[in-house]
């Protein structure tokens, strides 16, 4: 619901959030069949390497961006690769949310803080549904305790 917020405030890249999120949901879904096939502690392991490498990514920083530049579309590839690469990891950890999309769209894509934000809520709503897609084919789950 919150993309319709960011939507309106002009902080949403459509075309490149579609591409992003189209992209990570296959990564997302190929990363939850392999990891309906591994230890969980491994996974716990992934998790931990996986936030650590992006608070340092984070902290590190990039380049400023040049705001004449800032408002211009990103190369599909670069986009499409990006979204493939994020997509497998977070599907593979189970994790869907903003803390590697949201560096993914600032630092390797070099979109603006805000925008990335607002961009991210597209592709993590897309990336979840296909992570969850390919979780639900490889683990049983007791929706006894879900509800």
């Amino acid at each position: 619901m919150s993309v319709v917020g960011h939507a309106r405030a002009g902080r949403v890249r459509w075309r490149t959030g579609l591409l992003f999120g189209a992209a990570g949901m296959a990564g997302a879904l190929a990363g939850g069949f392999v990891g309906g096939h591994l230890p969980g502690q491994l996974l716990m392991i992934a998790f931990a390497l996986m936030m650590v490498a992006t608070a340092v990514a984070m902290l590190r920083g990039r380049q400023d961006v040049d705001p004449a530049k800032s408002h211009s579309e990103l190369p599909v590839g670069r986009v499409l690769l990006d979204g493939v690469v994020v997509g497998l990891v977070t599907g593979l950890v189970g994790a869907g949310g903003g803390f590697l999309v949201v560096p993914a769209l600032a630092l390797l894509g070099g979109l603006p803080m805000g925008v990335a934000v607002g961009t991210s809520l597209l592709v993590i709503a897309m990336k979840s549904f296909a992570g969850l897609s390919g979780y639900l084919a490889t683990v049983s789950i007791d929706w006894a305790l879900v509800g």
